[in-house]
């Protein structure tokens, strides 16, 4: 019983923020914590506005590395998941990457192996 009131609870609080930025979706810019349906909303709009989101969801931050890769460097710690998205996009992007796993740059050099330039410390497996 509890937790249907704190979900309802939690819908009308994110029902009222997506209101807002579908009025206007510079006023994510003064919320403190957006729900995930108004950063999606927000970022479905223009995804530059990730860089006025705080801490945007992993869904949030892949629907905007899905419309722009270039983007991901807006993003301060993107998952692996975020990273592959992006770089199997444009592998241009792995530039931008803080730290990327041997993942993500297995995936780079599967499409442009001139790439391992850019690659600090490749292992023997790259």
């Amino acid at each position: 019983m509890r937790k249907n009131i704190l979900k309802r609870l939690i819908d009308n609080l994110s029902g009222a923020d997506l209101r807002k930025v579908r009025k206007d979706p510079m006023e994510i810019m003064g919320m403190e914590h957006p729900s995930e349906a108004a950063q999606l909303y927000v970022v479905r709009q223009n995804p530059e506005m990730i860089q006025f989101i705080g801490a945007p969801s992993e869904k949030v931050q892949l629907e905007v590395v899905r419309k722009d890769a270039s983007l991901i460097m807006l993003l301060d710690a993107p998952s692996e998941k975020v990273q592959l998205e992006a770089v199997r996009k444009d592998t241009g992007v792995f530039l931008y990457i803080n730290k990327p796993t041997e993942k993500v740059k297995s995936e780079v050099l599967k499409s442009d192996c001139g790439q391992i330039i850019y690659m600090d410390n490749p292992s023997g497996n790259l």
